[in-house]
């Protein structure tokens, strides 16, 4: 897997801010996080104190990242792919790698979204739909999922068994 462990040097600082304008003016940016953190220093304190990050450049950019913010036994998990890669099926080998970089140090991996697009997406690669948490995002729904290795295993064969037609993979959302 081709994945970079963000270290808080000026050069992953400089490609975090090129990926923080490049998601704040797709519009991704309302996707993946919540008002509160639609800020750059507010991502930088995020990604350097609360959680780990990994992600993935190219010609100089980031293209897919991914992140772990630890909460007792487990950890919210959420990712984000360039639009032009999101239907790649490179992008489920790397979400799945990257889901398992989580299970060396996390029992259990949990998800967040208010996109109802995402929720088929998610029980694909083996999550389990805990609910809805009414006025969770800004007054606004969100969708709880949760993952474990053992289901990430089996939603592994359970692709494989099918033709691994690409899974659109929308930004997710995560707080």
């Amino acid at each position: 897997m081709d994945a970079v462990r963000y270290d808080g040097s000026d050069q992953h600082d400089a490609l975090v801010a090129q990926w923080f304008l490049e998601i704040k003016n797709s519009g991704d940016l309302a996707n993946l996080f919540c008002p509160t953190y639609q800020h750059l220093g507010r991502i930088y304190a995020f990604f350097q104190r609360e959680c780990a990050m990994v992600f993935q450049v190219r010609e100089g950019r980031i293209v897919r990242l991914a992140w772990f913010e630890p909460q007792m036994s487990g950890a919210f998990f959420g990712c984000w792919v360039t639009p032009a890669l999101r239907s790649r099926v490179e992008t489920i080998h790397w979400i799945e790698a990257v889901s398992l970089l989580g299970f060396e140090q996390y029992k259990v991996l949990i998800a967040t979204t208010k996109q109802d697009k995402l929720l088929d997406v998610l029980q694909r690669f083996g999550y389990t739909l805990v609910g809805a948490i009414p006025y969770i995002w800004q007054g606004e729904a969100a969708w709880v999922l949760s993952l474990v290795k053992e289901d990430l295993v089996h939603g592994q064969r359970h692709q494989r068994r099918r033709d691994r037609a690409a899974i659109p993979c929308e930004p997710a959302v995560s707080d």
